[in-house]
């Protein structure tokens, strides 16, 4: 059920990630996130360009609930997929997390996916395509299976 408002959107967006792990990303205090989610407060152009940047939301849908969710770079980049690896992409987010037996949601599979789909795409040379996707996934693996500090904080980068 979507939001019928700019906070509950906002939420939407940030998905099953900590309230303290958005906010650091977006660069604001948490207690400023947790204003703009009551609808106390709306955030400022800066940080909505920033946001549209970091996860492909549609700051139109954000602000009004109009039209899709993401925006046109994210459907322009998903009409260019290159099927095989996007197999690559999905199945080694998987197989890792599934390694370091670790949960990943659903929407977070697909910021993850999303992102180094983005990222490999930059490679004018699709053949190494494969091989950039292999090294980010392998730095996925080390960070999941990081030992965590006493006190520390895990983010795992899912959006872009």
């Amino acid at each position: 059920m979507r939001s019928e408002t700019i906070g509950g959107r906002l939420k939407e967006v940030r998905g099953d990630m900590s309230q303290a792990v958005f906010a650091a990303k977006l660069g604001i205090d948490k207690s400023l996130l947790g204003k703009y989610e009551r609808n106390q407060s709306v955030p400022g152009g800066e940080l909505l360009a920033h946001l549209n940047r970091i996860t492909g939301v549609n700051i139109n849908w954000l602000l009004t609930g109009s039209g899709m969710m993401f925006d046109g770079q994210t459907k322009e980049m998903m009409e260019q997929l290159d099927p095989e690896l996007v197999a690559i992409i999905i199945t080694g987010i998987s197989k890792v997390y599934g390694e370091a037996n670790a949960r990943i949601s659903l929407a977070d599979m697909g910021r993850l996916m999303t992102r180094l789909l983005g990222d490999a795409m930059a490679f004018g040379d699709k053949d190494q395509r494969p091989a950039f996707v292999a090294g980010e996934l392998a730095a996925l693996r080390r960070e999941l299976l990081r030992p965590i500090t006493p006190g520390e904080a895990r983010e795992v980068k899912h959006s872009a």
